[in-house]
């Protein structure tokens, strides 16, 4: 199960979300938030539901407000906990205009009306294409926006600030005297008050995290999320670390889902992790195929691995080989031909595959085959 929204219509599909939400744009912005620092209009803000919308926004906003459809990759936990963190890999997908990608962990009630979430977002309406620090809240299954009623408290961190690109963040919500305080890389941003919930969220009971996409109904393409590499795909964004603070369970998914798989999926999933994203439609990925080693065949020493590289819509950048789902070696020179060094490997049989990134970061990978290392 999954959070629902009242301002959806929803039907059961196998048990995973599709959310199609008609929503106004409501551009307040915290009191005091700092002087100078970025003030952004982003596109609405969705949220995984617990049972699956139809395709068709209610006709009432349809009439008056663009409408949008919010496409996930996440993971969930049902446990009483003060807070959760989690460790979630920043990348800097493409967004068409008018939509956003992003990654986020989130708290919520347990009746799920009440949330307080933090994360990255990429949105064009900042000015640039780079990863923003977001805080977001929730009250009685209503949005509010982006950074109202959040306290600031550091003087150095602020929601809007760009993240920097791949590597990792920590994110974490934690209820502590009347505060749901937010936390970046260990360092306190600020806190909604539990005022804001008139005191009726106080324990976290359901937690999320997930990538999501805005797609424009108008659009013409589908933007990136994650680092436009699908999620099953090795090299693509990470989320790892799920921590339960203040809390008698231990940190376990429940489950994990992709309400639009052909665009975006998950893979590699582990209790407290998985990998998240896709490429969307806005770009093509490359074409990677492995012309030697052959499946089945034996290699040993410093083994050339030759590839067949074609490039769909973007210029090729460089070729990344994977050996049993870990990045071994790359090239950054056509052909792409990568060394591989298995006096590293222990003997026998091991997977191989090669993923090719283009200029925009979105990868193409090859089948994965198996060869045996057989080493003197």
């Amino acid at each position: 199960m999954r959070l629902v929204r009242r301002n959806v219509s929803r039907t059961k599909f196998g048990g995973l979300a599709i959310i199609v939400l008609a929503v106004l744009f409501n551009p307040a912005m915290a009191p005091g938030y700092a002087a100078g620092r970025p003030k952004a209009v982003q596109a609405p803000k969705g949220i995984p539901a617990t049972n699956s919308p139809s395709q068709q926004a209610p006709a009432a906003a349809q009439s008056s407000a663009p409408v949008f459809t919010f496409a996930y990759v996440g993971a969930y936990q049902y446990a009483f906990a003060s807070g959760v963190s989690a460790q979630i890999m920043q990348a800097k997908p493409i967004a068409s205009p008018n939509e956003h990608s992003l990654a986020e962990i989130s708290a919520a009630s347990t009746d799920q009306k009440q949330i307080a979430e933090v994360g990255w977002i990429v949105s064009p309406s900042y000015g640039d294409d780079l990863p923003h620090l977001f805080v977001y809240h929730w009250i009685d299954g209503v949005g509010t926006c982006y950074s109202c009623g959040f306290v600031q408290v550091s003087s150095s961190i602020f929601p809007g600030d760009p993240v920097a690109v791949g590597v990792v963040g920590q994110y974490k919500i934690n209820y502590v005297q009347g505060q749901w305080q937010v936390f970046y890389n260990n360092t306190e941003v600020g806190y909604f008050p539990s005022s804001e919930w008139n005191g009726r969220f106080t324990q976290v009971g359901l937690t999320q995290t997930f990538g999501e996409v805005a797609l424009l109904s108008s659009s013409t393409c589908a933007s990136q999320m994650g680092n436009a590499s699908f999620g099953s795909q090795p090299g693509s964004a990470v989320v790892s670390g799920l921590s339960l603070i203040g809390s008698s369970y231990q940190p376990h998914f429940d489950g994990y889902y992709a309400t639009y798989p052909y665009l975006y999926n998950y893979g590699f999933t582990n209790p407290r992790g998985f990998n998240f994203g896709g490429p969307g439609t806005c770009s093509s990925a490359p074409h990677v195929t492995i012309t030697d080693p052959k499946d089945g065949y034996f290699v040993s020493g410093y083994e050339p691995v030759t590839l067949f590289v074609s490039a769909e819509a973007n210029p090729v950048s460089r070729a990344t080989l994977f050996v049993d789902g870990v990045a071994k070696a790359s090239s950054n020179t056509a052909p792409y031909t990568i060394t591989w060094d298995t006096l590293q490997e222990s003997g026998g049989s091991h997977t191989v595959q090669v993923c090719a990134y283009d200029v925009k970061n979105v990868a193409g990978c090859s089948s994965i085959i198996t060869v045996e290392v057989a080493n003197p």
